[in-house]
């Protein structure tokens, strides 16, 4: 994380106007004896991030813009979270779905993409050269449009019912395609409303299926071409459109969390002693240092959890 993240010990010992106290991250306080320092509360503590819109403001004396920012950016956090994992789903069910579909059975303890990759393989070694291909095109993933405009105006305003401006490029079944933009939002909000739907993308594709060295598909193959026909897209468009489109948004919340992270460190930074101010920076810090941690550990595992499916479509055109 960013250099923000400071041990509060070490603030404590730098600091003798203010008290500080031992207790953990979750009920550590900093108060201040000082009526000077009053148009706080003279006790600062870590605010339940899952709760719910927190005030930073209210609560550490930040200005609005860093105030709505965090709140956001915990948002946002969860939204990553939720989606990581439904798209963890879709990946191994994929991937699962079409493995059976030739008639594979995942081994214990493999990831169903690693026993589709294998179960590839194994037919094309069994049916011999040129026995086997299946290849997709027209690829197209679409989103829910007015599903991306209400959590952008949800995530502006904090109201449900909301919504706000959308562009993007239309797909076949007039919805939107996977690059969206939404010119009225916060970056915050433009990474949560793209991240969560990109769970719900639903993919269309022609698929050409080929079993067997003849011109007709033997008879014991022909529910297998029809599985893949149905289920292939699915699959594909996993792996070349979504896995793509989440790579980009796990490096804008790298960014985010960068860039908040620095403005956070700039409350506590560059003072020969360290006043309420930067004490007030130094506790927020640690109260959302686990939480922007959480959203590097959740950008790396949507990668992850795309990139096995990649690796699944890529057997289809290996030798």
């Amino acid at each position: 994380m960013g250099p923000f993240v400071l041990a509060l010990g070490a603030a404590c010992v730098a600091s003798v106007a203010l008290g500080c106290s031992s207790a953990p991250a979750s009920q550590r306080s900093v108060t201040s004896p000082s009526p000077a320092l009053a148009s706080k509360p003279a006790t600062l503590s870590c605010p339940a991030l899952d709760a719910g819109n927190v005030d930073f403001a209210a609560l550490f004396g930040v200005d609005s813009q860093v105030s709505a920012r965090l709140a956001r950016t915990v948002r946002f956090a969860a939204a990553l979270e939720r989606s990581v994992t439904e798209l963890q789903q879709q990946a191994s069910s994929a991937c699962q779905v079409v493995a059976l579909d030739l008639g594979g059975t995942p081994r214990a303890g493999e990831h169903p993409c690693q026993a589709l990759s294998r179960r590839t393989q194994e037919l094309k070694q069994t049916l011999g050269s040129g026995g086997f291909r299946a290849s997709v095109s027209g690829l197209s993933c679409s989103i829910p449009t007015d599903a991306v405009a209400s959590c952008a105006g949800e995530c502006l305003t904090g109201q449900v019912g909301v919504v706000s401006a959308v562009n993007c490029v239309k797909t076949a079944q007039g919805e939107c395609g996977l690059d969206i933009l939404l010119p009225n939002a916060s970056r915050e909000c433009a990474a949560e409303c793209a991240v969560s739907s990109l769970s719900r993308a639903v993919c269309t594709a022609q698929v050409d299926v080929k079993i067997g060295t003849g011109e007709v598909t033997p008879p014991e193959y022909v529910a297998m071409a029809e599985a893949l026909r149905r289920d292939l897209p699915k699959l594909f468009g996993i792996a070349s459109s979504l896995a793509p489109r989440g790579a980009a948004i796990a490096a804008e919340a790298v960014q985010l969390v960068d860039d908040l992270a620095a403005s956070i460190d700039d409350l506590s930074s560059g003072r020969a002693s360290l006043d309420r101010r930067a004490v007030t920076g130094i506790v927020l810090g640690g109260c959302v240092a686990p939480r922007l941690a959480q959203v590097v550990r959740e950008s790396e595992k949507l990668k992850t959890a795309l990139a096995v499916a990649a690796q699944a479509q890529a057997s289809f055109s290996a030798p």
